[in-house]
């Protein structure tokens, strides 16, 4: 009987350091985020989103990016120019960082959005820009034209009193205004006339693929034309090879996603990291919510009581003094191009260590499940004996040492792995000191043997000494 006693003491022993090591491994799981693992890729998105906040502070200032929310009533409306960069929202490539995402419009191109002004989100983002580019252009500059045939006029009326022409609403004047931007484009005068504006926030319902060519024609001249375009439902749903469209020339394409939205390339140049496109802003962008409805009406009432000049001020499409040095826009091109590359090498990171997570609780749950079943045998033995059940649980300087010796290399994606092999070397050895296998004297190396790992690489890396977990449960 004594010898029954010494054999189960010892193997409760070698059990309780199993459940200690098994415990030190999945408390480090459980505190372990694999997206933890990319932490110098997230120090430089921070780094890139304030370098992008910068250049779009001299691309797009005032009215053009800033919170429309947050505009005090001083602020000036107008400009000397055409402004070509307007913001559509923010993006996030992380919590905590956000940068303004620039669009070349005006004297560059064209933006398109694949759903229309039915979605909250596209009609609050048009009526923004819209309001953007009234409060930043110079009076008499930009003639702004709208269809809205979905929302029968509905999404940009409270801009009425700003805008050139009523808002177009059915089929037949759709027609009539593509061919007065078509006879627009046709008279390509120069310096001292203003640019038009096409503001599609719903087609109608049976634009047919005549019409939609159109509008792929005007996008296509439109830069060289002072005609550009926000088409809002394109490319349009491809009903028939007719209606079947590509993506506008010239233009700056933006998907909506639930609940973010992505911005592909702008024209002539790429967001992705390899430069040869097509690509698109690597972060999820949350587009420009709608304006405030008191800040619309100021604005417009304003705009009414500024009279417009015969003709307008300057040459808009001269550069002027004010206007941002080119290579701004390159810098915020390139910050982009980086920003794709340091995104993709995060999520390859975290991914890699999330598998490695994934196959350690694995392993973890298989450890959990043989130390129950040891539990259950070695209390088994101790009732068939008429002896009192063994303690398994381990004392709180055995679970404390067990914690130390991984929790110094929590660092390392191999250590836990390592304790769970250990782990398992422990309830081997607690099993052969159940049946007093000789081998049990063996124990100190084989139980430990992912402890030893761990100590040999955590004091090469420079963490400092390890606690060891003794046979009698003390360092």
């Amino acid at each position: 009987m004594a010898r029954l006693r010494a054999r189960l003491a010892r193997a409760a022993l070698l059990h309780q350091q199993a459940v200690a090591a098994a415990g030190a491994a999945a408390r480090l799981v459980r505190d372990h985020s694999p997206i933890g693992a990319a932490t110098d890729q997230h120090a430089e998105q921070r780094a890139l989103a304030a370098r992008l906040r910068a250049l779009a502070t001299k691309l797009a200032p005032g009215w053009l990016h800033a919170p429309l929310d947050a505009m005090p009533p001083t602020a000036p409306l107008g400009g000397v120019t055409l402004p070509t960069f307007v913001g559509v929202g923010h993006a996030h490539p992380l919590d905590d960082t956000s940068f303004p995402v620039l669009v070349p419009l005006l004297r560059a191109g064209h933006v398109a959005i694949d759903g229309d002004a039915r979605d909250p989100r596209v009609a609050g983002l048009l009526r923004a820009l819209a309001l953007r580019l009234l409060t930043a252009t110079p009076p008499g500059s930009l003639r702004i034209q709208v269809v809205d045939c979905a929302d029968a006029g509905t999404t940009l009326a409270p801009f009425s009193d700003a805008l050139s022409a009523p808002v177009v609403t059915e089929q037949r004047g759709f027609r009539t205004l593509l061919a007065e931007a078509e006879r627009w484009i046709a008279v390509r005068s120069d310096a001292g006339v203003p640019a038009m504006l096409l503001i599609i926030a719903s087609l109608p319902e049976l634009t047919d693929g005549t019409d939609l060519a159109r509008i792929a024609a005007l996008a296509k001249a439109g830069p060289a034309g002072r005609l550009h375009i926000i088409a809002a439902g394109w490319p349009p749903p491809p009903l028939t090879a007719e209606t079947t469209q590509r993506p506008l020339p010239h233009c700056t394409q933006i998907a909506l996603r639930n609940p973010y939205a992505w911005v592909g390339d702008p024209p002539g140049a790429t967001f992705s990291a390899n430069r040869t496109g097509p690509g698109r802003l690597n972060a999820p962008i949350e587009l420009d919510r709608d304006p405030p409805l008191a800040l619309v009406r100021r604005v417009c009432e304003q705009l009414q009581a500024t009279p417009e000049p015969e003709s307008p001020a300057g040459t808009p499409w001269l550069p002027v003094p004010d206007e941002p040095a080119p290579s701004a826009w390159r810098d915020y091109v390139l910050a982009a191009q980086r920003l794709d590359s340091v995104r993709q090498e995060s999520t390859a990171i975290v991914a890699e260590h999330a598998a490695v997570h994934a196959a350690v609780a694995e392993d973890l749950a298989g450890l959990r499940a043989r130390l129950a079943e040891q539990a259950t045998r070695l209390g088994d033995t101790a009732a068939a004996a008429g002896l009192p059940p063994p303690p398994l649980s381990p004392g709180h300087s055995l679970a404390c040492a067990g914690w130390e010796a991984l929790g110094r290399a929590n660092a390392l994606p191999g250590t836990v792995a390592s304790a769970i092999r250990g782990a398992h070397a422990l309830i081997g050895e607690a099993d052969s000191a159940l049946a007093d296998d000789a081998r049990s004297h063996w124990w100190s190396l084989w139980g430990f043997v992912a402890m030893a790992a761990a100590v040999a690489t955590a004091l090469l890396a420079g963490t400092g000494a390890i606690v060891l977990i003794t046979r009698e449960g003390g360092p």
